[in-house]
């Protein structure tokens, strides 16, 4: 299987599969979020990083934290393939 590509600027990023499920990893979620001004520093969490995020981008800081969603973020695929 053929791991898919998103766009983070001019380059093409791979992103892993887990189970066949489509997630990013900590560094990828940092590179991505550094670039909105989140903080990103060593020892915070995933789940943090991205919620921080999602406010930024105008969405409710609810990665992880329902079973279903009609929000179309960055991290909707990462969040409820869990």
């Amino acid at each position: 299987m053929n791991s898919p590509a998103f766009k983070t600027g001019p380059r093409v990023k791979t992103i892993k599969y887990y189970s066949g499920r489509l997630r990013m990893n900590i560094k990828e979620v940092r590179e991505i979020a550094k670039k909105k001004g989140v903080d990103v520093r060593i020892g915070r969490k995933k789940e943090d990083i991205i919620r921080d995020y999602q406010m930024i981008e105008g969405y409710s800081p609810c990665f992880h934290t329902k079973d279903s969603c009609a929000e179309d973020c960055l991290w909707k695929e990462d969040c409820i393939n869990v």
